[in-house]
C-alpha cells in the first residue's frame, strides 16, 4: 500500500482550500488533507495531532486573512516545540502582490518557500520531486 502524503491548508477562503485540495489530489493520489478556514483552529490541530502522532506534513499557509494573518500564525508557531516543527514543511500560498511579502517569506526561518495562488500542478510536482523519501 502506498503511503499517504499529509497536507494542512490554512486559508480563510473556503473555495481556495477546495481548489488547492483538488490540485493536491491530482499530484498526490493518496493525499491526506486537513483544511482550516480559521487559522487558530489549524494551529490547534497541529499542536494536538502532532503531539499524539507526528507525521511529515506540508503546510500551505495564506498570508492575508482578516483576524489572524499568516505572519501571526508563524509567530504563534515559533512557540511550538521544535520536535513538532521538524515534521512540518511550510509554504506561504498567497495571492499577495506585495514584493515585501516575498522578501519576508524568503527570510523567515520556518518557511520553505513562497507560492502564488492558485497553486499550480507544476509547483506541486516540484514539491513532490524535492521530497527525499515518501512521507509516512
Amino acid at each position: 500500500m502506498k503511503k499517504s502524503t499529509h497536507f494542512i491548508l490554512i486559508d480563510d477562503e473556503r473555495i481556495s482550500n477546495v481548489l488547492t485540495s483538488i490540485f493536491i489530489k491530482d499530484v498526490f493520489t493518496n493525499a491526506n488533507i486537513n483544511a482550516f478556514t480559521h487559522p487558530l483552529e489549524g494551529v490547534q490541530f497541529i499542536r494536538n495531532a502532532f503531539k499524539e502522532n507526528p507525521v511529515k506534513t506540508i503546510l500551505f499557509l495564506d498570508i492575508n486573512m482578516p483576524t489572524v494573518t499568516g505572519w501571526d500564525v508563524l509567530d504563534i508557531m515559533e512557540e511550538i516545540p521544535e520536535n513538532i516543527l521538524d515534521f512540518l514543511t511550510i509554504y506561504i500560498l498567497s495571492s499577495s502582490v506585495d514584493p515585501l511579502d516575498k522578501i519576508k517569506a524568503t527570510n523567515h526561518k520556518l518557511l520553505t518557500g513562497y507560492l502564488e495562488k492558485p497553486l499550480s500542478i507544476n509547483a506541486l510536482q516540484t514539491i513532490m520531486h524535492s521530497m527525499p523519501t515518501p512521507v509516512a
